[in-house]
Order: structure tokens, then C-alpha cells, then sequence
């Protein structure tokens, strides 16, 4: 999940388009053990719910769920799952990556100061410096756009939670009755007569 207020993003360019300044970045990650009695059923459910959300499945075995969630749905996600059967565990962390994207931001301000140097002096140099600096001045360039796409592609992440669902087989079935009890103690007495004894 994200949390900005105003980030410094900058176009191919090289200018400045908005300031922003960034509270905090994290990344969600979610797990539950889910008890139920139709393990394909509430599966086949969960993978509806994603896909309804803008959501979508990485990976399905018969014990697991793993998927990635818009950060937005998660609270009603994760309320839907508790309806399905029996919660006996969840997990619900964020990984704070803040300091890297500061990181990348401030790479990018540099570069850009050094790009904006480079290019007041291709203004002003003659021919036989222009080969030099223009060299310089396409490497930062590629720098910056590298830059961008890793700031892009790590806000674009954020916006998934990655969630787990491990599925434990519930049987609501109930005991067929044979006369035979579990507790071995219980068959070696008399019931029958026990009962009459109190009538």
C-alpha cells in the first residue's frame, strides 16, 4: 500500500512535471489456513473474487492459494474468506521499502543536476567539445530512464497485496452410528444396562 502526499517524478525530458513527497511506501503481504469442507468449491470462489477485483492467480495446488490483490480490497477480501469455513491463522504484514524508493528518488534529482550541467555546456562549447559531452549527456539520459522504470515498476507492485491461502480439510460429515464409541473405555461398559439404572 502507498501512502503520498506529493513525488518527484520526472519525464524523459528531463523536467520536473509534479513534486510530491513520499510519507510511506510498503508492500502487503497476507497468509490464512482456511478449515472447509470443499476445499475445490471455496478455491474456485476465492479465484472469482480476485478476478472480480482486478486480482489474479500465481499459483494453485490442492492445499494452496497464492495470488495478488489491489491493496483496496484486501480488508473485504479478507472478510469474504472468513465466511468460507474456519480461520485457525492469519498473517497480515507490510514490508516497508520507503528508504529504497527515497533512494531511487534521489538518484534521480542528481542525475537530472548533472544532466541539466551537461547541457548548459553543450550550449555553450565549441565543436570540438560536443562530441564528448553529448556522449555524457546520452548516458544520463539512459540512466534517468532506468531510474524511472525501476521508481514505476516498484509503486506499480505496492499496489498488490500477495496473499496465501493454505486450505486444511474440515469433515462435517457426521459419525456413523455403529454402537461403537472412540474411547475404548466406553465399549467395555455395559450402557445399555448403565441406563436402565437410572430409569
Amino acid at each position: 500500500m502507498i501512502f503520498i502526499i506529493l513525488v518527484l517524478i520526472i519525464c524523459s525530458g528531463g523536467k520536473a512535471e509534479e513534486k510530491i513527497e513520499v510519507t510511506s511506501v510498503y508492500h502487503v503481504n497476507a497468509h490464512c489456513v482456511l478449515k472447509t469442507g470443499n476445499r475445490e468449491c471455496a478455491a474456485e470462489k476465492i479465484n472469482q473474487i480476485a478476478e472480480n477485483n482486478g486480482g489474479w492467480l500465481i499459483l494453485q495446488k490442492p492445499d494452496i492459494i497464492n495470488l495478488r490483490m489491489p491493496v483496496e480490497f484486501m480488508n473485504d477480501f479478507l472478510e469474504t474468506i472468513d465466511s468460507m469455513g474456519i480461520i485457525t491463522d492469519k498473517v497480515y504484514n507490510r514490508t516497508d521499502h520507503t528508504a529504497q524508493y527515497l533512494n531511487i528518488i534521489a538518484q534521480i534529482q542528481a542525475r537530472q543536476s548533472l544532466l541539466n550541467q551537461y547541457l548548459a555546456v553543450l550550449d555553450s562549447s565549441g565543436t570540438e567539445g560536443i562530441y564528448p559531452v553529448s556522449r555524457s549527456v546520452a548516458d544520463l539520459q539512459q540512466g534517468l530512464e532506468e531510474l524511472e522504470g525501476s521508481m514505476k515498476g516498484m509503486l506499480e507492485r505496492m499496489k498488490y497485496a500477495n496473499v496465501k491461502i493454505y486450505f486444511r480439510f474440515f469433515d462435517r460429515r457426521q459419525p456413523v452410528a455403529t454402537g461403537k464409541s472412540n474411547f475404548e473405555w466406553l465399549n467395555s461398559v455395559n450402557l445399555h444396562s448403565l441406563l436402565e439404572d437410572f430409569r
